[in-house]
């Protein structure tokens, strides 16, 4: 075979020079990036999953009359405004899980393990629920429709943790039991409780305004929930409470403690530090409007700021929680980065 004389005769001992790839096509299979597979419905709930949604429609339809109420009343009343969110927020929870870093779900997940005495008690404590709430309805011991729906949307949520006993298994209760505890806060609270939150957080704000107008150095004089001020007579009311916007930020934190947070105590610090906020943002707004009708003009306490101003306020509270947000995490991270150093010590060991 003669040589081509086109190319160039390599001397010898010379190293032939390396042949450069074939520019990658578009038809050249690309290495394909790590994608999370979407869950299924048997790696969500487990191979009884199906059945579990089907026992769970016949429960709702059958307290389908106190649902479309909850639903008419959370439109008509802020103050329940968030529980047909819950279970909605109770399902992404179940949804999200299998994504997080620390969960490891095998192919075929376990066979479930019913908790057979625990789910029976639900679900008789769920029918007897369900039934005396209608009979105290039709008997007038129970006038309120708020009441009445804390019985029925109460039998709901104990049928379904009976349902998930039984048909889903202590495995898979283990694995979501903070989704399935966070369905008790679909259960709107009775009027006793409710007028009982509000006296305590009545008196707490009043309580916190004696202190703030004490600091501030105006003259006042106070005679249980009422103060004098010069030209200024306020009285805190049931509305200045604030329970609405306290309970929502109550709600909040605990989800908010459980997806961003580890440790068992900066969680339950930031649930804990709920209720002091909420007392302190109730006297700032009081201490705020009284000032300004003092010093300012009388009229301030019937100004849009004192009938709308909640949110402006609502949303000064949130300033220190997203701080210890950010000051826990902070140090969750620091300990993940340094495994050999406390969560809670401070500075360096000498």
């Amino acid at each position: 075979m003669r040589p081509d004389p086109s190319r160039p005769t390599p001397s010898p001992g010379a190293i032939p020079p390396a042949e450069k790839p074939p520019p990658a096509s578009m038809d050249t299979p690309q290495p394909n990036t790590p994608q999370r597979p979407r869950p299924s419905l048997s790696s969500l709930l487990g191979p009884r999953g199906p059945l579990f949604l089907i026992a769970t429609t016949a429960v709702t339809l059958l307290l389908i009359t106190p649902w479309i109420s909850l639903v008419r009343g959370s439109i008509a009343d802020a103050l329940y405004s968030y529980t047909i969110l819950i279970p909605f927020i109770s399902a992404w929870l179940v949804w999200q899980r299998p994504a997080t870093p620390t969960t490891q779900e095998s192919a075929s997940p376990p066979p479930p393990d019913p908790l057979t005495v625990p789910g029976s008690l639900l679900l008789t404590a769920a029918a007897g629920l369900a039934i005396l709430g209608m009979l105290a309805r039709n008997s007038g011991a129970i006038s309120s429709n708020t009441s009445w729906l804390t019985t029925q949307i109460g039998a709901w949520v104990l049928a379904l943790w009976s349902l998930a006993a039984l048909i889903l298994g202590r495995s898979w209760i283990t694995r979501n039991l903070f989704a399935t505890a966070f369905l008790a806060f679909t259960v709107p609270l009775p009027d006793a409780a409710v007028a009982s939150i509000e006296l305590g957080l009545q008196l707490a704000s009043a309580t916190a305004c004696d202190w703030l107008f004490a600091l501030s150095g105006t003259p006042y004089m106070r005679d249980g929930m009422a103060f004098w001020l010069p030209n200024v007579h306020i009285q805190v009311a049931p509305e200045c409470s604030g329970i609405r916007s306290t309970l929502v930020l109550f709600i909040t934190a605990v989800l908010g403690a459980q997806l961003l947070l580890r440790h068992p105590i900066h969680r339950l610090a930031i649930v804990l530090a709920i209720i002091p906020l909420g007392i302190f943002r109730n006297a700032l707004r009081i201490l705020t409007l009284t000032l300004l009708s003092v010093h300012v003009n009388p009229e301030i306490m019937h100004s849009a700021l004192h009938r709308r101003g909640g949110p402006l306020f609502f949303a000064v509270s949130l300033i220190p929680l997203f701080a210890m947000f950010w000051w826990f995490g902070r140090r969750e991270r620091r300990t993940r980065r340094n495994p050999g150093s406390s969560t809670f010590s401070v500075g360096k060991p000498r």
